[in-house]
């Protein structure tokens, strides 16, 4: 499976897109799946039970760990 993401360039488009798009799941070829929620962040006691769990503490230090966490 590829997963591929696609920038519409004209919002004058979008609908013109979308209906090719959701013919191709119709036809069962794609699955479209919208990831265009906001994500929110962990907080302060999440991002410790994060790094708790990640085991990586006794590698690095809380700030390299969010870096190689995306945090």
């Amino acid at each position: 499976m590829k997963t591929f993401q696609i920038n519409i360039l004209s919002e004058n488009d979008v609908d013109n897109v979308l209906n090719v798009l959701k013919g191709l799941v119709h036809a069962d070829l794609i699955e479209i799946k919208n990831y265009n929620e906001l994500a929110v962040s962990p907080s302060n006691d999440q991002l410790e039970e994060i790094i708790d769990e990640s085991e990586l503490a006794s590698f690095y230090t809380p700030e390299e760990i969010r870096d190689i966490l995306h945090m």
